[in-house]
């Protein structure tokens, strides 16, 4: 073999003659060498061939790339020009790895390789999914990862509970399964305190805007303490709650009636009166009974009785009254200073009932026993609770101009508002009164409405042929209705340029997209062009019927085939099939005739020049082959 060791010829022949060789001895190239006899023998010079065969490298067949983890073929111990021998490292379906092939010892032939590409296999990823309520609408799974894998979801969605969904990758893809987990929330119905029958008239605290199980919301109608009424409570929407209602007992009120007393003189006896109305109400009297002084002693009903106070003024002359400063108006809840329990005119005594920051009352001075004073009242008001109203605000398109809240409630409260406005995204703002002023915060919920993106394309995308349809293609998000213009006209979602006057060069598509509050506005321009067009199929068929079995594109007249050339690549981006030759197609085979491409997506690009301006155009696209 070319390179191998050549051992000397020898200077002595098989029949004893002596000489010397020419050339020198050569181990790359056969060389034919010349045996002259040394002088003084009778014998003749003769000639020797020795054949040095050229190193050979063995060739194969390559590999097509597999995902990690599928079944690798052994390696040929044959090359396809019949050199034998063996391959190394042992194989490997986790890496791409790069394999050396030995010819067997014996033959005239070089080492070469072999590299198999393992594709990693991918976790395919997708966004996570929101919460629901139960019951609620749950959009469908995509049937296409963020990183591009297609595949389908088991089991079918379920609106009712939580559920765990697997995404099984479409085969031939170098991709696993995963899971997603999209969250049912039950319906929670809220739960409140029962709240005890009242009498007629009486405060009826308002109602909690939190349920014992935390879901908050409003109460309707308002409250009512002259009538039974049953409330029903709205849980504030983006709960998982139902709505309850609560029923609370008001019962009427009855007026106690007593006999009246006559008069008396101040120091006459005073008999005690009577603890039980002559209707039946049982209750006490105050202040104590008096001699002193006229005075008015009320009736207060024992507890548990549905009754109101009345009154009974026993006149005792001359009467001194106490007198006490106003107390000024107070806020439902603030902290009431205690009374005084000595009158301007200095009168001692004591008050009843005890002080109440809730709601409006009289209280009663009871003068000490041995002073010649009348009871006396006190009204301190307690103003409620108001809470402010204002109009709600109409929802915008993300980015509008946001215009400022009212610092003025429509029922003339001041105060500030937070957090700052915003026009990205729906939000809701609470109202803090100023100081001073007996009201509650309030809020307002601002909706923003996503903008939407109109696009579209035109196919084909290079130019449009007189007499030929025009497709669109809608690719707008966020939008639910649309509106299509071609120079102003209105049209639907395919076109006949013939129906156009040839003389305009370019035709402008516009496409209006349009939601509940926001529009946007999308256009493209395309020359007019005629008899000027390619067409080419995106997809066919080479399984050996006589449907589709080759692919080439269709050129119009206007191109110069002389200048065709047409490249398929595969996913990796290696050429797999070119030609210069318009009338040869494309039959699914690796070069002309070779080994069948597998199914999938290819690439195709196709150079042509046009004879009317001499311009060199690049069109390309993808195919797919499906057998």
């Amino acid at each position: 073999c070319q390179g191998d060791v050549l051992s000397a010829l020898p200077i002595s022949s098989l029949n004893g003659i002596t000489g010397n060789w020419s050339p020198a001895l050569n181990n790359q190239a056969t060389t034919t060498y010349t045996f002259t006899p040394t002088s003084g023998q009778c014998a003749s010079a003769t000639t020797l061939t020795i054949t040095v065969n050229p190193i050979i490298p063995p060739t194969f067949n390559s590999v097509n790339p597999i995902c990690q983890g599928d079944v690798l073929s052994a390696l040929p111990i044959s090359s396809l020009n019949g050199i034998t021998g063996n391959w190394s490292p042992a194989l490997n379906n986790q890496a791409t790895t790069t394999y050396t092939f030995t010819p067997t010892s014996g033959q005239c032939a070089s080492a070469t390789t072999l590299t198999i590409t393992v594709n990693p296999i991918i976790p395919p990823t997708f966004n996570a999914v929101n919460p629901i309520c139960q019951g609620a609408v749950l959009s469908a799974l995509p049937i296409s990862s963020l990183n591009g894998i297609t595949g389908t979801w088991i089991p079918a969605l379920n609106n009712q509970a939580t559920t765990t969904y697997t995404f099984t990758p479409t085969s031939g893809q170098c991709a696993s399964a995963t899971t997603l987990t999209i969250t049912v929330n039950p319906i929670i119905p809220p739960t409140f305190n029962a709240v005890n029958p009242i009498c007629q008239g009486d405060v009826l605290s308002a109602l909690p805007i939190s349920s014992l199980n935390g879901i908050t919301g409003n109460w309707s109608p308002a409250l009512n303490n002259q009538a039974t009424t049953t409330y029903t409570f709205t849980p504030t929407s983006g709960q998982c709650a139902s709505a309850t209602t609560l029923i609370i007992t008001v019962n009427p009120t009855i007026t106690p009636t007593f006999n009246p007393v006559n008069s008396i003189c101040q120091g006459n006896v005073l008999s005690a009166l009577p603890i039980s109305s002559l209707n039946g109400i049982s209750g006490t009297w105050s202040p104590v009974l008096n001699n002193q002084a006229s005075t008015t002693y009320t009736f207060t009903p024992t507890l548990g009785q549905c009754a109101s106070a009345t009154t009974l003024t026993i006149t005792v002359n001359p009467i001194i009254p106490p007198t006490f400063n106003s107390v000024n108006p107070i806020c439902q809840g603030d902290v009431l200073s205690a009374l005084p329990i000595s009158s301007l005119n200095g009168i001692t005594g004591t008050w009843s009932p005890a002080l109440n920051n809730q709601a409006s009352t009289t209280y009663t001075f009871i003068p000490t026993l041995g002073q010649c004073a009348s009871a006396t009242t006190l009204i301190i008001t307690v103003n409620p609770t108001i809470t402010p109203s204002f109009d709600p605000v109409n929802p915008i398109c993300q980015d509008w101009a946001l215009a400022p809240l009212p610092t003025s409630s429509l029922n003339g409260i001041s105060g500030t508002w937070s957090p700052a406005l915003n026009n990205q995204a729906t939000t809701t703002y609470t109202f803090t009164p100023t100081a001073g002023i007996c009201v509650s915060a309030a809020s307002i919920t601002i909706s923003i409405i996503e903008q939407p993106i109109a696009q579209f394309s035109v196919l084909p995308n290079d130019s449009i042929l007189l007499g030929s349809t025009l497709y669109f293609q809608n690719n707008s998000v966020n939008a639910t209705a649309y509106i299509w213009q071609v120079n102003s006209q209105a049209f639907s979602t395919e076109v006949n340029p013939s129906y156009l006057t040839s003389d305009e060069e370019f035709l402008v598509f516009t496409l209006v997209a349009l939601n509940q509050t926001c529009t946007d506005t999308f256009e493209i321009q395309v020359p007019l062009m005629e008899n000027i067009f390619i067409f080419s199929a995106n997809c066919f068929t080479p399984d050996a019927d006589e449907f589709n079995p080759t692919w080439k594109p269709f050129i119009s007249e206007n191109y110069d085939l002389a200048n065709y050339h047409l490249t398929i690549y595969n996913r990796w981006g290696e050429v797999i099939w070119e030609s210069f030759d318009y009338d040869a197609a494309w039959d699914g085979t690796y070069g002309i005739g070779g080994q069948a491409v597998q199914d999938g997506v290819y690439t195709w690009v196709l150079r042509l020049k046009n004879k009317k301006n001499d311009e060199v155009s690049i069109y390309s696209g993808s195919l797919l082959l499906l057998r």
